[in-house]
C-alpha cells in the first residue's frame, strides 16, 4: 500500500520515480541508481503481495579502475588495515566488539581485530566473547597504559568515551607511539577540544577518525 501510494505521488508530481517492492533485490536496484544497469521493469502493485526476492548475479557493464586519490604528502593519514592491523577498544562496548568479531572470522582473519579493552571503572578482567562458534577471551585493562604495554602490536585505538571525557582518554592515546590511529565515535565533542585534537594528531603523525 505504502509502495502504491509512492508512486501516484511520484505521477502526480511528474517526477519520474521508479518503485520497486521486496521482490526487487537491493543489489539490483543500487546499480540500476547509479546508472550502472538498464531499468528493470517495475512491478505491479495491484497484484497483491509481493514474492520473495530474486537473487541474481548483476552484470555491471562499467568496469573502470578505482581512481586513485592523490596525496598532498601529508602525514597525517589513517593506516590502512591489515589482516594483522590489531585494536584496543576503549569502553566496555561488547556488542561492538563482538559485531567487529563477527566479521572478523567472516573475513576469514587469522586472529582477532580486537586485542584489548579498556575500562577504568573495575579491576582488570576477562570477557567472553565468540570467534565463530568458539569461545574466546579478551583482556579489559583499567589504563590505556597497560593495555599499550600488554598489546605491543595494537595501531588502533577505538574510542567509545562521551564527549565529557573523550578528548582526555584520545590525548592519552595518542602518547603512545604504536597508536597509529584513532577512532573517536563521540558526538557533541566541542570544537576547541577538536581542534586540539587535531593538531595533536598532526604532530604526533596519527591518523584519526571522528569526533563526529
Amino acid at each position: 500500500e505504502g509502495l502504491k501510494k509512492l508512486k501516484i505521488a511520484s505521477q502526480k508530481l511528474g517526477l519520474g520515480v521508479k518503485v520497486y517492492g521486496p521482490e526487487t533485490h537491493i543489489t539490483a536496484v543500487v546499480p540500476m541508481a547509479l546508472g550502472l544497469k538498464e531499468a528493470l521493469p517495475e512491478p505491479d502493485l495491484n497484484a497483491g503481495p509481493a514474492p520473495p526476492p530474486t537473487r541474481k548475479r548483476i552484470q555491471v557493464k562499467n568496469k573502470a579502475a578505482p581512481k586513485q586519490t592523490p596525496t598532498n604528502g601529508n602525514k597525517h593519514t589513517i593506516v590502512t588495515a591489515t589482516p594483522q592491523s590489531r585494536a584496543i577498544v576503549y569502553g566496555l562496548q561488547n556488542r561492538a566488539v563482538q559485531g567487529m568479531l563477527d566479521f572478523d572470522h567472516m573475513c576469514k582473519r587469522k586472529t582477532p581485530s580486537v586485542c584489548a579493552m579498556v575500562f577504568p571503572f573495575s579491576g582488570n578482567h576477562y570477557v567472553k566473547f565468540y570467534w565463530g562458534t568458539e569461545e574466546i577471551l579478551v583482556p579489559v585493562y583499567t589504563t590505556t597504559k597497560e593495555a599499550c604495554q600488554k598489546h605491543p602490536d595494537a595501531i588502533t585505538f577505538i574510542n567509545f568515551a562521551s564527549f565529557r571525557s573523550v578528548y582526555e582518554t584520545t590525548m592519552e592515546a595518542m602518547q603512545y607511539p604504536q597508536i597509529k590511529t584513532v577512532a573517536i565515535i563521540a558526538e557533541g565533542v566541542p570544537e576547541q577540544q577538536t581542534r586540539q585534537l587535531i593538531k595533536e594528531a598532526e604532530i604526533k603523525e596519527v591518523g584519526m577518525i571522528g569526533p563526529a
